[in-house]
C-alpha cells in the first residue's frame, strides 16, 4: 500500500516562487532579503522582510512566515507563521496559500481543519500548482475533508503528474500496475514509474525494474 502525504512547500518555494515574483516586480530590497536568507544571515533577512511586510508586501509576509515556521533566527512559532501566511495568502500569493493549507492539514498553528486546508489548496490548484493538485488527490484518496472519490483522485494526480510532480507520477504508477481506481495497464504504469524514476525517486526505480523483470504487465526485459 502506497502511503500518501501532504507536502509542505516552505524554504524551497521561497527560492522558486518567491524569486520568480521578485524578478517580475523589480523589488531590489526584497532581493537583499533573499541574499541574506541564502547566506544564513537570518537576522538581517528578517529585519528587511519585517519592514516590507509591515507595509503589506505579500512576498515579505510569506518570507517572515517561513522564518517563524522553521525557527530561522527567531523562536519557532507556528501561530505567527499562520498569521503571516494568511496575510500573504489573502493577497493571492500562491506559495502562502499552499503552506497555509498544509498547516491546517497538520494542525500546526491552529486546530486541524481539513476542509479549510482543501479550500486553500483549491485556490492554488486553480493557479496550476502541482503540489496543491497532488495534495487534493491525497485528500480525495484518504477522505480527509472531502468524501472519497476515485475519479477525483485520478484526475488530480494526473494533473499534478502532467506538471512534473514526481510524487503523483509514482502513485499513478502504483495505481495502473494494480488497477486501483483505473484499468490495469502495464504500459501506463511503466510510463509513470519512468517519469518519477528519472527524477531520482528510488521506489519508482525499483518498481519499474520489477515490472520489467517479472514481465507480468509489460514484455519481460
Amino acid at each position: 500500500m502506497h502511503k500518501h502525504s501532504a507536502v509542505l512547500a516552505s524554504a524551497a518555494l521561497i527560492a522558486i516562487i518567491g524569486r520568480y515574483a521578485v524578478a517580475n516586480s523589480g523589488n531590489a530590497t526584497m532581493q537583499l532579503g533573499f541574499a541574506a536568507h541564502d547566506s544564513g544571515d537570518y537576522e538581517r533577512g528578517f529585519n528587511i522582510w519585517d519592514e516590507l511586510a509591515a507595509r503589506g508586501d505579500a512576498q515579505s509576509q510569506f518570507g517572515l512566515a517561513d522564518f517563524y515556521q522553521n525557527g530561522l533566527g527567531v523562536q519557532q512559532n507556528n501561530a505567527e507563521a499562520m498569521r503571516l501566511y494568511h496575510l500573504s495568502a489573502e493577497q493571492g500569493f500562491a506559495a502562502a496559500q499552499f503552506n497555509l493549507g498544509v498547516l491546517y492539514s497538520e494542525g500546526a498553528g491552529a486546530s486541524r481543519d481539513d476542509i479549510e486546508a482543501i479550500r486553500w489548496w483549491r485556490l492554488v490548484a486553480d493557479q496550476v500548482h502541482a503540489q496543491a493538485l497532488h495534495n487534493l488527490g491525497v485528500s480525495f484518496d484518504t477522505g480527509r475533508g472531502v468524501q472519497q472519490d476515485v475519479s477525483e483522485v485520478v484526475r488530480y494526480f494526473t494533473m499534478a503528474a502532467d506538471r512534473g510532480y514526481f510524487g503523483s507520477q509514482h502513485i499513478l504508477g502504483d495505481k495502473y500496475r494494480a488497477g486501483d481506481g483505473v484499468p490495469q495497464d502495464g504500459e501506463k504504469a511503466a510510463l509513470f514509474y519512468r517519469l518519477a524514476a528519472e527524477q531520482g525517486v528510488v521506489g519508482a526505480q525499483f518498481s519499474l525494474g520489477l515490472l520489467f523483470a517479472q514481465g507480468q504487465l509489460v514484455p519481460q526485459d
